[in-house]
């Protein structure tokens, strides 16, 4: 993934997840979602900037989360 191949991004450790449910309440995540219909609705979206529910719903019903990243420093 991006996060693994860019040598500019140290002291950060990114774990792909699927789901987002799995992140405890001091997580920090980018998600890519988009809407069922479009190719060309995509959107990142941080967590816990905006909460799992809201990420869930952006696009309303039509919401799908395509990716998830958890962001952790690499000493934790």
């Amino acid at each position: 993934n991006f996060f693994t191949k860019n040598d500019k991004i140290s002291g950060f450790e990114i774990v792909e997840i699927d789901d987002l449910d799995r992140l405890s309440d001091g997580a920090v995540a980018i998600a890519l979602i988009r809407t069922s219909y479009s190719l060309r609705h995509y959107h990142w979206i941080v967590y816990p900037v905006h909460p799992k529910s809201y990420i869930k719903n952006f696009f309303g019903p039509s919401t799908k989360i395509q990716l998830i990243y958890q962001v952790k420093r690499k000493n934790e």
